[in-house]
């Protein structure tokens, strides 16, 4: 287990290490960056993934996997990289950095000078640079010295969780927020949602919308009303 790592991006996005749900469909990306941060030959991982698949948390979970190496990492959104090469680039300890919504950053008007400075910082310390995007590598335009950079670099994409995982990430998913289903109710859910990360997070927010006033918050009638 990593150390406990909480960052908050802003008044409303804050992340901790200790409750993300490590499934099939984020091992790769996972195993990825930890192999390479142990290889220690600045390597460059890209890793992808679509809508509200969890990039931001698995961000932070792979920056406390990389502190538990002994690594110091900086953790940044896209649009942040500027003012962190500015203000903290040069900053001793930092070893390794992790880029979410990397995208915003590298369809940006910045040119090569920058990306090509952060990967020979990387490259110096033995670090990792772990660059997380919300479009696949082909789908990005961007500046081709960066795109042959990117294309040299370990790829991975985040999927979704296999079918036999959905029943263990519901279970975790509710008790975090502060709810809990029999198997029944469990099941009931699970028939009647989008079985990724995202439709259960909005399904079971929708249930805690519907059930705030009621005494019986995860009755079946409480379910169905926010499931329809």
């Amino acid at each position: 287990m990593p150390p406990q790592l909480r960052l908050t991006f802003d008044e409303t996005w804050s992340y901790s290490s200790d409750n993300f749900i490590i499934h099939r469909g984020v091992t790769d990306a996972i195993d990825c960056a930890i192999t390479k941060a142990t290889e220690g030959d600045g390597s460059i991982v890209f890793i992808s993934g679509q809508r509200r698949t969890g990039k931001t948390h698995l961000a932070v979970y792979v920056a406390a996997m990389l502190v538990a190496l002994g690594h110091g990492v900086d953790v940044v959104q896209g649009m942040g990289v500027d003012a962190w090469q500015q203000n903290t680039g040069n900053k001793q300890g930092v070893q390794s950095l992790v880029i979410d919504d990397a995208h915003t950053w590298l369809e940006g008007q910045f040119g090569e000078g920058l990306f090509l400075a952060i990967s020979q910082r990387i490259a110096e310390t033995n670090g990792v640079l772990v660059v997380i995007s919300a479009k696949p590598l082909w789908q990005l335009q961007i500046n081709p010295i960066i795109e042959r950079c990117l294309a040299d670099s370990e790829q991975t994409e985040m999927a979704a969780p296999s079918p036999e995982e959905l029943p263990v990430i519901i279970d975790t998913m509710s008790l975090q927020r502060g709810l809990k289903f029999s198997r029944a109710k469990r099941d009931f859910i699970l028939k009647k949602v989008e079985t990724t990360i995202a439709g259960l997070s909005d399904a079971l927010e929708r249930i805690q919308k519907t059930g705030e006033h009621s005494r019986a918050s995860t009755s079946f009638k409480v379910l169905e009303l926010a499931l329809r």
